[in-house]
């Protein structure tokens, strides 16, 4: 197994990376905003955004909330067909099987590569799905002012944040998808 620091280092290269002209980018950023590290450090910077609303009702907390968070939205929104209709399908798969390889798991065939974006695209939303339960208990306690989550400060969470590494959130994406190849 690969540690944290090189899949890390070789993540990162496929952030801008170009398939004849066009990017990775977008598939790239949904499976950083997947991270569970990406999430708390979100969480954590959304309380204390929220926390100067906590005289308003529930409902108008939320609508400021809904106005200027939208990074995670992302993660509904993905729409495989779109994605990979933008790209010339060897180059893809290139790109796809060079990315694995990287990050330390199989290379895949033609026939599997919608299959293997549809498998993130239900990851992605179940990403989605935990972030917005945590927002409602985000919410939830700014209005009752105590911290939500069961954590003491915002102090515990960073650290907890910062902890997570790269390699377990891939390897929860596989085992949450059951990939087999």
């Amino acid at each position: 197994m690969k540690s944290t620091f090189v899949k890390d280092y070789k993540f990162k290269k496929f952030i801008n990376k170009n398939i004849s002209g066009k990017t990775f980018k977008e598939f790239t950023d949904l499976i950083y905003l997947s991270f569970d590290h990406e999430m708390n450090v979100r969480c954590s910077q959304i309380y204390t955004y929220l926390e100067q609303y906590k005289n308003l009702d529930i409902a108008e907390i939320r609508n400021i909330y809904k106005k200027s968070e939208l990074y995670f939205e992302f993660l509904n929104n993905f729409d495989v067909s779109k994605f990979i209709s933008k790209f010339d399908i060897s180059d893809l798969l290139k790109m796809v099987n060079e990315f694995n390889t990287d990050m330390g798991y199989k290379n895949i065939t033609e026939i599997e590569l919608s299959r293997y974006f549809n498998n993130w695209n239900r990851f992605f939303k179940k990403q989605y799905l935990k972030y917005n339960k945590k927002i409602d208990k985000i919410i939830y306690s700014v209005k009752n002012e105590n911290y939500y989550s069961g954590y003491e400060n915002i102090k515990e969470l960073i650290k907890e944040a910062l902890t997570k590494e790269i390699d377990n959130n891939v390897k929860k994406f596989y085992e949450c998808i059951n990939f087999q190849l």
